[in-house]
């Protein structure tokens, strides 16, 4: 395959080229070939994003995504460095399933509630929502 562009990229890729730029800057993507000052990339390069993007829409940050694709990498991991990884993304998914399940509840109560509460700051959502700002803030 040629080489293409960081405009085509970004159009196979589903991302805009600051992305790829920021992506590039964050070692997430190796820096590109250059020709004629032009970059040029391949087809690894559009696995690569594509493979970033969906593991992105999973719920995985870019750290962890920097850390898993460093194992990729390196060659040398083990399967202890993988099970690792996946131990403390369990953690923070079964967190996260709580955490919804338990706003789920909220909705549904509010739902099937007969009377109005008169008070923003009363309703049990806001004061859920307002505890999980606090706890991100910490």
């Amino acid at each position: 395959m040629q080489g293409i562009s960081s405009g085509k990229l970004a159009k196979l890729a589903g991302v805009n080229i600051e992305t790829i730029r920021y992506y590039e800057r964050e070692g997430l993507i190796p820096e590109p070939l250059r020709k004629n000052g032009r970059k040029l990339y391949f087809a690894a390069d559009i696995e690569r994003m594509r493979f970033i993007r969906q593991v992105q829409s999973l719920g995985f940050s870019l750290a962890e995504i920097r850390d898993f694709l460093a194992l990729l990498d390196s060659g040398q991991s083990s399967w202890e460095d993988v099970q690792s990884l996946a131990e403390q993304k369990i953690v923070q998914v079964e967190q996260k399933i709580s955490d919804l399940e338990e706003i789920r509840r909220i909705l549904y109560n509010i739902k099937l509630r007969q009377e109005p509460i008169f008070s923003v700051e009363r309703c049990p959502l806001v004061r859920k929502l307002k505890k999980f700002r606090k706890v991100s803030e910490d």
